[in-house]
């Protein structure tokens, strides 16, 4: 899978540069993220690199929900890898497009990054907090992809 994404990269270099060029990247890069971190671990430099290109892209497109997924991953990247507080940074990126595009889904996956980054980072308090607000936004049905 993972030289399947590289190949499409690669074709996908060759066309001309514009929005439907970098949502093809940015497609691609959600996915080979994923498939980089089940092959050498949450933690790999190409994992990181991978997302940190995919934010790259994301954040040329218009919508800043685009870069929610990229963040995601590479607040995985970070947090496996000890990185506390550039994890904090991303978990706050991603609390402030979901209350720019109010958006509660993304809301949710955001207080989901902050409580173990609170948690790790010994402020139990505050981890306990996110922990609330999530679940008072957690339905079980409409967001069963969470689980």
């Amino acid at each position: 899978a993972i030289e399947h994404f590289r190949r499409a990269l690669s074709l996908n270099d060759a066309l001309p540069d514009g929005v439907d060029r970098r949502r093809t990247e940015l497609a691609v890069l959600s996915q080979l993220g994923p498939a980089l971190m089940s092959l050498h671990g949450w933690p790999a430099p190409e994992v990181g690199a991978a997302f940190e290109r995919a934010g790259e892209v994301a954040r040329q497109l218009e919508s800043s929900a685009d870069l929610a997924p990229p963040l995601v991953g590479l607040w995985l990247f970070h947090i496996s890898g000890g990185q506390f507080a550039r994890a904090e940074t991303i978990s706050d990126e991603l609390f402030r497009i979901a209350r720019e595009l109010e958006n509660p889904e993304l809301l949710l996956q955001a207080h989901h990054s902050a409580w173990p980054t609170c948690y790790l980072g010994g402020r139990l308090a505050k981890a306990s907090e996110h922990i609330d607000a999530g679940m008072a936004l957690y339905d079980e049905a409409r967001h069963e992809r969470h689980r």
